[in-house]
């Protein structure tokens, strides 16, 4: 697959440097659905949905 060509030709601290963007792009992802669904909720209390929907 192109994917697997990518990842084998990036250099290891391309592939950590890109795992932490994707994360991170997860993680707003997230919070964005969590505010979405409960849009009259403090921001206190989307990281305490958001953290329960991580565990």
């Amino acid at each position: 697959m192109i994917r697997d060509q990518i990842m084998r030709a990036m250099s290891g601290e391309r592939k950590i440097a890109k795992s932490f963007e994707l994360t991170e792009m997860t993680r707003q992802i997230m919070r964005a659905g969590i505010r979405d669904t409960h849009s009259h909720t403090s921001e206190d209390e989307i990281q305490q949905i958001y953290v329960a929907r991580l565990l």
